[in-house]
């Protein structure tokens, strides 16, 4: 049976994929800064926004499985917080608002322009 992915590799390979989605959303006017994952948490893509109260924002991040034949793969997760709602677009589609593609047109749309407080 084969041994997947390594926890260094995954954290390579998600460093690299959120990089290019960082990349994407920067020519598309959205400001996002990369927060390093840690011992306990994932990296991730973050709306760069320090004021706090308001109720906007987005994190992505991504998610590994791994298969029974050592097979491992990942996909990405968007959370987004805009007018009160929170949804869940996600690559997996379970309880998802709908896919990651659907959610990043939307944080295309919704954010392009806004800038710190």
């Amino acid at each position: 049976m084969a041994a997947g992915l390594s926890r260094a590799e995954r954290t390579r390979k998600a460093y690299q994929h959120l990089q290019a989605i960082r990349r994407d959303l920067s020519r598309a006017g959205v400001a996002t800064i990369y927060k390093a994952g840690t011992r306990t948490t994932k990296g991730c893509v973050i709306f760069d926004e320090t004021d706090s109260t308001k109720d906007i924002g987005f994190n992505i991040s991504m998610d590994w499985s791994s298969a029974s034949n050592g097979e491992t793969f990942g996909t990405v997760r968007l959370y987004l917080v805009l007018r009160g709602e929170t949804k869940i677009y996600s690559g997996w589609g379970y309880n998802a608002a709908g896919s990651f593609s659907q959610g990043i047109e939307i944080v295309k749309a919704e954010f392009k322009g806004v800038q710190r407080a």
